[in-house]
């Protein structure tokens, strides 16, 4: 992990229980994240359209 937030070239996206937290949010240009089971394609489809 810290490793992916130290490089600049890597976008951090993370789902599913660990992020329920966070539910869902786009933090700046490299981390996105998404809250809920089912939310990985969600987060995917954002990020691949985003980019």
């Amino acid at each position: 992990m810290k490793q992916a937030f130290d490089n600049k070239e890597v976008t951090v996206a993370t789902v599913c229980g660990g992020s329920l937290l966070l539910a869902v949010v786009e933090y700046g240009p490299r981390f996105v994240s998404g809250g809920g089971v089912t939310s990985g394609l969600d987060v995917a489809f954002y990020v691949v359209e985003r980019d």
